[in-house]
């Protein structure tokens, strides 16, 4: 598979994934991110302050 077509796969992937409903935790929730150069695990917590404010249309 060339890096085109595998990048257009993984962006319907993505689409068809990101249909789905999730329930938050009202905790927040992790990132977990490779640091391949540092060689490091990076872990980050963010919370889920969601501005329920819409604007425009």
């Amino acid at each position: 598979m060339d890096l085109i077509s595998s990048e257009n796969k993984r962006k319907n992937i993505d689409k068809e994934l990101s249909k789905r409903n999730i329930n938050l935790d009202p905790k927040g929730y992790f990132l977990i991110k490779i640091d391949l150069i540092k060689k490091k695990i990076i872990v980050e917590h963010y919370l889920n302050k969601i501005n329920k404010k819409r604007t425009g249309n």
